[in-house]
């Protein structure tokens, strides 16, 4: 709350800064798996356990503790009492590791650039180009640093025997703000529907109640990323258009699958703006530069230097197409000439070319750390 209030006062009539306490590292994930546990085996859905170190071992269970997947206790009860590890899993876990890795530090820190740059630019500075280049980037930046944190920890999982849920599946591919919920960070959105949505009464008591739970949701949704506005503000962006396409759904059910791709798209990188931004005034400034409100100026030297870099136009063009569902297409025709040409020297072939793929993005992923030039993963502050 005194975030909130010292986010609207000059800096002469700021509260003191008495709020500033240190949290503990992983407080949103851990705080939540402990709810759906106590709600789980009140309900009767799981067998409370009489363990310690087994409960203590969900609670802080290190692969997902700081950054999900929010991992239910139905979900690894039994891997808690007993796992098998095999070569097969052990080697799944590190591929989807370095897939991880890989996403971080070569595709989301590399954009990440240019979105620290275009929001470092002073409020009515920003051209419109540059705007819309540093938003563009910021929503490539955010699902690749999250999704990617979501594949290492699922590795690590593997590799210890544990099977995580998903956490991801192409959002940015969605057709509705509905659409893009199922398949944006989805362990959070399922936890706040069971845990949340439907025990306040879900869609069951009337349309006026449904719209009233929406809004309830999506507001601690944007409180639960931190204690601030701008969040708050986020979180209710979004149940205004997931309200909206509610309440017109016969119309939206008819617009052409690739208007309604666009306008998802727009919406969702739009309400980025208010997640990124530090505060009111930048944001709506930061709105005003995408409509092209304010000229060209040198002070976007930074933006520019970034954007015509090389790695920054491998990374945006290499985000774009990693973003739909092509990969698991290349995978599962991999896997059918696998199983076609098993025990054979063509599947050795095959099988190498794909280890030493996995080796060259591995050590391509550690250069960015000798460098010393990665960031920490966004979904930390949270």
């Amino acid at each position: 709350v005194l975030d909130i209030i010292n986010s609207f006062t000059n800096n002469n009539g700021k509260i003191k800064d008495i709020a500033n306490i240190a949290l503990p590292l992983g407080i949103s994930f851990y705080i939540f798996q402990g709810i759906s546990y106590i709600v789980d085996v009140y309900r009767g859905d799981v067998k409370g356990s009489h363990n310690l170190i087994t409960f203590a071992s969900y609670i802080t269970l290190f692969p997902q503790l700081v950054a999900g997947p929010i991992v239910r206790y139905a979900n690894i009860e039994a891997e808690l009492r007993y796992r098998e590890i095999t070569s097969e899993r052990f080697s799944k876990g590190i591929a989807r590791f370095i897939m991880g890795l890989a996403k971080k530090l070569l595709i989301a820190d590399t954009l990440g650039r240019v979105a620290d740059a275009a929001f470092a630019v002073p409020n009515g500075e920003l051209s419109m180009f540059g705007a819309w280049i540093g938003i563009i980037s910021y929503s490539l930046q955010i699902y690749f640093d999250f999704s990617a944190y979501s594949d290492m920890a699922i590795g690590i999982g593997h590799m210890l025997g544990f099977t995580f849920p998903e956490n991801f599946n192409y959002p940015y591919i969605a057709q509705s703000m509905k659409d893009f919920w199922r398949r944006w960070h989805i362990t959070l959105s399922t936890w706040f529907r069971d845990y949340l949505y439907i025990p306040l009464g879900g869609n069951r008591k009337g349309i006026v109640r449904e719209y009233l739970n929406q809004f309830i949701v999506f507001f601690l949704c944007g409180l639960w990323h931190g204690a601030s506005i701008m969040f708050i503000l986020w979180g209710i962006y979004h149940g205004i258009f997931l309200t909206i396409e509610k309440m017109f759904p016969t119309i939206i059910s008819k617009v052409p699958r690739f208007i309604k791709h666009i306008y998802v798209i727009l919406v969702i990188i739009c309400s980025w703006v208010l997640f990124k931004a530090n505060d009111i005034h930048q944001a709506i400034n930061y709105y005003k530069s995408m409509l092209g409100l304010y000229p060209e100026n040198p002070k976007e030297f930074d933006i520019y230097l970034n954007f015509y870099a090389g790695d920054f136009i491998i990374a945006i063009i290499m985000g774009v197409v990693l973003s739909m569902p092509i990969y698991p297409y290349i995978k599962s025709k991999y896997d059918i000439l696998l199983q076609n040409y098993n025990n054979t020297w063509t599947y050795f072939l095959l099988f190498s070319i794909r280890n030493i793929a996995l080796i060259i993005l591995f050590l391509l992923s550690l250069m960015p750390l000798f460098g010393s030039s990665f960031k920490t993963f966004i979904y930390f502050r949270f």
